[in-house]
């Protein structure tokens, strides 16, 4: 993930995450925040990741994208808002990579 932050700069418009997306960091990262004290949306501010609010356009490209086998409503919003932004999906998840990758969408795929 630290190559992802050093080469933030190079993404047209910035790092973005889908509100969905950030419920679901928070949802995976409540014990640490707990224990460590840090504010993860702070910390994402810090780091020049911007936060996108869905909408409407946005939605109907995940109800769309509900052939994706496999794909969860949240990577479907994260494949959804590099869609809608022209941007890159940036994810840990080789499955979700693949799966892009084999429905030849228009989303570039970068895997952590």
């Amino acid at each position: 993930m630290q190559a992802l932050f050093r080469t933030r700069g190079r993404e047209p418009g910035g790092l973005v995450i889908s509100t969905v997306n950030l419920a679901e960091v928070l949802e995976h990262s409540t014990d640490y925040a707990k224990d460590t004290g840090i504010d993860v949306p702070a910390l994402l501010d810090s780091l020049g990741v911007r936060v996108h609010a869905p909408e409407v356009e946005t939605a109907r490209r995940v109800a769309r994208l509900r052939s994706l086998g496999g794909a969860s409503l949240a990577d479907r919003f994260a494949v959804a808002t590099a869609e809608v932004l022209a941007g890159r999906l940036h994810t840990t998840d080789e499955a979700l990579a693949k799966t892009v990758r084999q429905a030849r969408l228009r989303v570039p795929v970068t895997v952590y």
